[in-house]
């Protein structure tokens, strides 16, 4: 609401602005030009923020996580209360393994009452912050709130929480909240990412390989589907196969937030480059 009377008085002032230019002072082509330049660098530094953002927005789309964050930090830091900016940062510290900052920042924009769209995506961001920290009954006490106060919760919340079960040692939870995800999302790679790991995890492996399969399939940047898809292989004498799937799942990296470590893939590596050299 703040951003939408931020625009409209950002409008307002530029009609009466161009009005006495042109009627008032009669400023010529050159004059009028000049005026815009100020207006749009008075546009800048009132929308610091959302222009900071935009930035940010354009390095993490290709990768560039250090110049993302940076950015981020700089728009949460040019307008603390603004709840979008939160979020952004939030994500980011997440995916760096900074749970305890992401907590703090998602806090302070929660408490400034933020729209329904902002605050599901805060409550998301913070149920993960949990995960990462491995406080894993905060985590879903937060999803489930969500979950109580909205009911048009998407299926990468699902997705979440359902995982978060899992890790929980509640896989009758997991199923039930992961089958409400697919069912939102039919080609929500994490969803298909979570039944291979608790199909993984029963010793259902055909069922667990159909789904990591799927997860790839909508999503080929998986590390962890990448990971089991390998131990599979491996278990079933595909060697060629394990080893490129797990040259995947090195290749995709992961997060705080991935169930696979990098040591583990690097061990799995390992071995196959040993025995190539036998």
């Amino acid at each position: 609401m703040k951003n939408i009377l931020r625009l409209v008085a950002v409008i307002a002032a530029v009609y009466l602005i161009n009005y006495v230019a042109l009627n008032v002072l009669r400023f010529g082509t050159i004059g009028l030009i000049a005026v815009y330049v100020v207006i749009g660098l008075a546009l800048v530094c009132f929308f610091r923020s959302t222009f900071l953002t935009i930035i940010a927005n354009s390095h993490f789309t290709r990768k560039r996580m250090d110049k993302a964050e940076k950015y981020f930090e700089m728009a949460y830091k040019t307008d603390p209360n603004n709840a979008r900016a939160c979020s952004n940062y939030a994500i980011l510290l997440i995916r760096a393994g900074k749970g305890e900052e992401a907590i703090e920042v998602i806090k302070r924009g929660l408490g400034n009452k933020p729209q329904p769209i902002i605050e599901k995506s805060l409550m998301l961001s913070l149920g993960s912050a949990y995960w990462a920290m491995k406080d894993l009954d905060s985590s879903i006490r937060t999803f489930e709130e969500m979950r109580s106060k909205y009911s048009d919760v998407n299926s990468t919340a699902l997705a979440t929480l359902g995982f978060v079960y899992h890790l929980n040692g509640n896989d009758e939870k997991a199923l039930e909240v992961t089958k409400l995800a697919l069912e939102k999302g039919p080609m929500h790679a994490s969803a298909w990412d979570n039944m291979g790991q608790i199909n993984y995890k029963k010793g259902n492996i055909v069922a667990a390989k159909e789904a990591f399969l799927k997860a790839v399939e909508y999503n080929p940047r998986l590390a962890d589907s990448h990971y089991y898809l390998g131990e599979i292989a491996e278990a079933e004498g595909e060697t060629e196969a394990a080893k490129l799937y797990f040259e995947n799942a090195d290749e995709r990296g992961v997060i705080s937030l991935n169930t696979v470590t990098q040591e583990m893939i690097d061990a799995k590596l390992a071995k196959y480059r040993a025995s190539s050299v036998e």
